[in-house]
């Protein structure tokens, strides 16, 4: 009967697409538990990624020294939280020009800082300098600034990174043992003479 073979599917045929469909089943299974495990994966990880962030926040904030990071191709540097708060600053989503750091530096140091950054991605060598900001509310920090260029393989510049720490209280110390110091001096010259 030829209509038989056309019309009903013969039962190899039949036990095949069963076979077929119990394979994809367990394929989808084993799918579903990978994607699951993948899952979990993530999760841990990025429940890691975060402890870790807030570790370096309290150690930054501990420190007083934020972190910072200049794409010089679209001119917007990247602050931690920890550093606008040294800078006084708002925080606008981590991110700010140039410019905007620039106005920030103290009027009487805001040439030299230009040129030790400029100097640094001319030479492409790392840097370090001390230098004084005004914060919003007129207080005057003094900050030391260090950080590195990042290249591209073929060495040219790509970015700027670096800290800068709020050595404020430091600086004072360090100016009233100066101060004693000389005063120390100025008596010992009074008794000799």
């Amino acid at each position: 009967i030829p209509w038989v073979d056309r019309t009903f599917p013969t039962e190899a045929k039949a036990a095949g697409r069963a076979a077929l469909a119990l394979d994809n089943a367990g394929l989808y299974e084993t799918a579903q538990r990978l994607n699951a495990d993948l899952e979990q994966r993530v999760q841990a990880r990025t429940a890691e990624l975060r402890m870790s962030e807030r570790r370096l926040a309290e150690a930054q904030r501990l420190a007083r020294l934020g972190s910072w990071h200049w794409d010089t191709q679209s001119n917007l540097i990247i602050w931690s939280d920890e550093l606008f708060r040294i800078y006084g600053l708002d925080n606008d989503a981590g991110v700010i020009s140039y410019e905007r750091y620039l106005a920030c530096i103290h009027p009487d140091e805001r040439e030299a800082v230009r040129a030790n950054i400029s100097r640094a991605m001319r030479d492409h060598q790392p840097f370090a300098y001390d230098h004084r900001i005004v914060r919003p509310d007129g207080h005057v920090r003094i900050l030391h600034a260090q950080g590195q260029v990042i290249e591209d393989e073929q060495g040219r510049l790509l970015a700027l990174a670096g800290t800068g720490q709020d050595i404020t209280e430091r600086k004072l110390i360090e100016e009233e043992v100066h101060e004693s110091r000389e005063q120390l001096r100025r008596l010992s010259a009074h008794l000799e003479s």
